[in-house]
């Protein structure tokens, strides 16, 4: 007998200090030898649900800490005692705002198009150049980006609401105010400008190009009826007629032109590349679904928030980018598990968070520009291994796994 209890003494110490299984395993718990392993490409997230709760309340904590430095950050050398208000900005709004930048420098580029087809003194005002904050911002998160494997992905939209949550429920004035993205309206009585240029509404862009391939198109098919040499040259592009006049409308003849003619081809190419231009914007994205029109009319909004932005009235600008998602899941057994309490669980979830804070103070021209990153940083929070608190007011939700009550 005293054997006995001396072996089983030794195999209780064995099974309590010793785990059995004791493993570790980034974004899920251990599959058995069996199982396949998860194609590359999966998209599903392979965490347990509680790594995944712990990593968005590691989210929340890095948001509240962000939010803390938002409302108590003041102007550099912007000459203004605190900011007008707070942008917060994710991967969609940056996307949005170089949708309209590219929109806009298309549009202006086809536009000088067809004025330099009507005459030389009607050529374009040329392209905007938009160097502000945002072009370093688009920069700095494309190259801070050092977190590669993760578990599950957060979607973009998730921070930038956290943190909004945050910055409204602060006291400082700014942040009651908070904006996210193209959330909010824009005043289109007045016309934004950044350094003196205009920035031109998505409709007001398109109306005008419209106008233009019209003119530019009766400027050279006027032009190439001219019967005199100072007719001609008076238009930037005038085709030549390809024979004798064959039709005679109210006293004026009518000359025919080749299809080959240089300034109809010129018009025919240019012509082609806006009819793709107009095409493009109704094209769906292939991730969202959405036309590229909805992000550029969103990325304009964004655009002239950002001209609004003056060295004595200074926006402070947040951009949040989840870059990693994960956690652990321990599994412990020994001989009390397996015969008492069952396998003894612990979860832990990190996260892993692009920001940059930058303030956005537009002077009367580049010179006088006061923007510039305040801060650019990977942010980390991991919350240790540790068991899941029951969630306060519970009510027994696991009963409601039917309804077979309300057959009666």
């Amino acid at each position: 007998m005293n054997h006995f209890k001396q072996l089983l003494s030794c195999l209780i110490a064995v099974f309590l200090f010793v785990s059995v299984a004791s493993a570790q395993k980034k974004g899920g718990a251990a599959a058995p030898a069996s199982a396949a392993p998860a194609p590359a490409a999966a998209t599903a997230s392979t965490a347990p649900f509680e790594v995944e709760m712990l990593s968005y309340s590691a989210l929340d904590k890095i948001m509240d800490k962000l939010s803390n430095y938002a409302c108590q950050a003041t102007p550099r050398n912007a000459g203004a005692a605190a900011y007008s208000s707070v942008v917060v900005l994710d991967s969609p709004a940056l996307q949005a705002l170089q949708a309209y930048d590219a929109f806009s420098v298309n549009a202006k580029a086809i536009a000088s198009g067809f004025s330099a087809l009507q005459a030389p003194a009607g050529a374009g005002a040329g392209i905007d150049d938009f160097a502000d904050i945002t072009n370093a911002v688009v920069a700095a998160a494309v190259s801070s980006t050092s977190e590669t494997s993760f578990s599950f992905t957060i979607q973009d939209p998730t921070a930038a609401v956290v943190l909004l949550n945050h910055l409204r429920t602060e006291t400082a004035p700014i942040c009651k105010k908070a904006f996210y993205a193209g959330v909010y309206s824009v005043d289109l009585t007045v016309t934004p400008t950044f350094h003196g240029v205009p920035i031109s509404s998505v409709s007001d862009q398109l109306n005008a190009l419209a106008g233009l391939r019209i003119s530019a198109l009766s400027a050279i098919m006027s032009a190439g009826q001219g019967n005199t040499a100072a007719l001609r040259n008076a238009a930037g592009c005038a085709p030549t007629p390809s024979g004798a006049a064959t039709l005679n409308l109210g006293g004026v003849p009518v000359y025919p032109f080749a299809a080959q003619d240089p300034c109809i081809t010129a018009f025919n190419n240019l012509d082609a590349s806006y009819n793709a231009f107009l095409q493009g914007l109704s094209t769906p994205n292939s991730t969202t679904g959405a036309p590229a029109l909805s992000s550029i009319l969103q990325g304009y909004r964004l655009r002239a928030l950002f001209a609004s932005a003056t060295v004595a009235n200074p926006i402070l600008g947040i951009y949040v980018n989840v870059a990693a998602a994960g956690g652990t899941q321990q599994v412990r057994k020994n001989l009390i598990t397996a015969v008492i309490t069952g396998d003894w669980i612990r979860y832990s979830g990190g996260v892993s968070v692009n920001v940059i804070a930058f303030q956005i103070a537009n002077g009367a021209t580049a010179v006088g520009d006061k923007s510039e990153i305040l801060l650019s940083d990977l942010i980390r929070y991991r919350t240790p291994l540790g068991t899941i608190k029951k969630p306060g007011g519970y009510d027994h939700a696991a009963e409601a796994g039917d309804n077979l009550d309300k057959i009666k």
